[in-house]
């Protein structure tokens, strides 16, 4: 049994309106949690109010308040909680009372709050054949607008009434501005929790409808209340969105974060209205989103523009026609981002088929052929259109490995997320944190297996000490000159195997895949090793260059590419000048 103690003081609250004939069933379930219980009657009418008060005249842990007219459910559950605040209790289990809710489950519930105080805990509901289609289907819907409105996947569930509120946190979100008082409440006081930073635990629990049971949810006006409701938290949402960015960047700083905002929740939601409604569903809402985070970016949109303006110059000096069909505008460019995340979880998991999903360009198919006993290869990626399809080429023959090679800390979230949503397991990722002989030796095993290592060799590594001049190369980029790193390959030179390039992106339906060969080897003569390295790096650049040009708007740097490094600190791979122990 549950007891009270001086730091977690909980009560029970239940909410009634006309539930004459069902409170008393439900006290005696409440009765074994050994709790004070407080119940509220919304303005029940005559007949209820006597069924009320006899079955909380007959239990001494239950007192009653009574309000005058009825207000509805979610007026009633503000009452009782500033009621038992006063009370000086430190949380409340509200139940409802009309018999759905298990209480079985009461204790597991009361427990996660007990251990995690400062959290609201909620029961998840678990459905049997008697809960009406209606209702699931209205769940569905607005559990697509609650994760809209809190760019997360927090809120499991928004509409279950079985839950423990922290007493304190309730009271500063409801008198900072009150929800509605109807059945609307549940969900909206569930986002303001949410934006106020309350953290949420999710209990499975069975929820019934009873046969005869008393519902006073009403289909027509409840729903448009329940719309209103979504409209009102739609327009308030944004301001919510802009403080936690603005914190973010206070939290973490540097270009890693630009404008890869994204972060766990924005992964999440992603997945889930793309598993939910489609794709087209999926861009509709991308629109909105992205133009909130293009609006508030300021310097990843003044960098999109200037990227683009360089982009067009270069292509007019060469006449060459970039783009023709789309507009080359800083919005668009950030929906194609944020249509590429999407395809990016959908690449890790495996789920684009050779066959289905993608083109190779002339000689692409030799170049990705798995020859059996040869070494593997190094691939040398960009953060141009969705390299991650490389997975479903390496699965088309015998299944050959791949392991990434990551190097960016807004990649390391984005790669935790993958680990929970899109099955990351099936491949290896490296993280170049701290790269050093004993993954370059690791590494070089693999190749020696015939497996393939990928990574990006358009962009330094984030945080990497940028003052060494051999571990980045200026070359020519869109007719200026832009720092690479030259850590691919002298990792390239360790691992003594053959180096492609390979480029992906997103045409219409399809992937259209770009890979040739690079080098058979790499090699690093000593007194030759900057011309060498340079040789690469312009190589790389040159073949970058060309399919920028083809579709600028799927090249993903939104930051000043072609600023000198300033910053010093730790190198990740500062131990690849030396030989391998072979």
């Amino acid at each position: 049994m549950m007891k009270e103690a001086s730091e977690f003081r909980p009560a029970v609250l239940i909410p009634c309106y006309n539930h004459g004939a069902t409170l008393g069933r439900v006290l005696e379930k409440v009765s074994r949690l050994e709790l004070p219980c407080l119940v509220v009657d919304d303005g029940s009418d005559g007949e209820n109010r006597r069924l009320i008060d006899e079955a909380v005249a007959a239990r001494p842990f239950c007192s009653l308040e009574r309000r005058a007219a009825n207000g509805g459910k979610g007026a009633a559950v503000m009452q009782g909680v500033e009621a038992l605040a006063v009370r000086g209790y430190t949380h409340v289990l509200q139940v409802d009372a009309d018999l759905q809710h298990n209480l079985a489950d009461a204790p597991l519930l009361l427990e996660r709050a007990r251990r995690r105080p400062e959290a609201l805990v909620s029961g998840l509901p678990v459905y049997d054949e008697s809960a009406p289609l209606g209702r699931r289907i209205g769940r569905a819907i607005t559990q697509f607008w609650v994760r809209l409105e809190t760019l997360s996947t927090d809120i499991r569930d928004s509409m279950c009434g079985f839950r423990v509120y922290p007493v304190s946190a309730f009271m500063r979100v409801i008198r900072a501005g009150r929800p509605g008082g109807r059945m609307d409440f549940d969900i909206e006081i569930l986002v303001r929790l949410h934006w106020a930073g309350v953290p949420m635990e999710f209990v499975p629990t069975r929820v019934v409808y009873p046969e005869g049971g008393v519902s006073h949810f009403d289909y027509l006006r409840d729903n448009l209340r329940i719309s209103a409701m979504h409209t009102k938290l739609m327009l308030e949402a944004p301001a919510h969105w802009l403080s936690r960015l603005r914190g973010s960047r206070r939290a973490s700083g540097g270009w890693e974060v630009q404008p890869e905002r994204h972060g766990a929740p924005g992964i999440r939601i992603l997945l889930w209205i793309y598993r939910r409604f489609g794709r087209g569903v999926f861009r509709a809402v991308l629109r909105p989103v992205v133009f909130f985070y293009w609006a508030t970016g300021t310097e990843g949109r003044r960098e999109s523009g200037r990227y683009l303006r360089l982009v067009r110059g270069f292509a007019a000096a060469r006449g060459v026609m970039s783009s023709p069909c789309e507009p080359l505008t800083s919005y668009r460019h950030f929906l194609h981002f944020g249509e590429a995340l999407l395809d990016r979880i959908l690449a890790w998991n495996g789920e684009f088929s050779l066959s289905r999903d993608i083109v190779l360009d002339q000689g692409a198919d030799r170049a990705l052929a798995v020859r059996g006993g040869a070494r593997g290869k190094l691939l040398l990626t960009s953060h141009y259109g969705v390299p991650e399809v490389c997975r479903a080429l390496a699965w088309r023959d015998a299944g050959t490995p791949v392991t990434v090679v990551l190097f960016e800390g807004n990649a390391q979230a984005f790669r935790k997320e993958l680990e929970k949503e899109a099955g990351l397991s099936r491949l290896t990722v490296i993280s170049a944190a701290d790269f050093g002989l004993g993954t370059a030796a690791e590494l070089e095993s693999r190749i020696r297996r015939g497996e393939w290592v990928a990574m990006a060799a358009d962009r330094l590594p984030a945080g990497a000490a940028r003052a060494r001049k051999e571990r980045f190369i200026r070359v020519p980029f869109l007719g200026r000159p832009a720092c690479f790193p030259a850590g691919p390959y002298i990792l390239a030179s360790l691992l003594d195997c053959e180096v492609d390039t390979l480029f992906a992106c997103r045409e219409g339906n399809r992937f259209r895949v770009s890979c040739a060969k690079l080098a058979d080897r790499v090699s690093l003569p000593r007194l030759e090793r900057e011309q060498a390295l340079k040789r690469f790096a312009e190589a790389f650049a040159s073949r970058l260059e060309e399919q920028v040009l083809r579709q600028p708007l799927e090249w993903f740097n939104f930051y000043d590419f072609w600023a000198e490094p300033r910053r010093k600190s730790p190198e990740p791979m500062r131990d690849l000048g030396r030989p391998l122990q072979k």
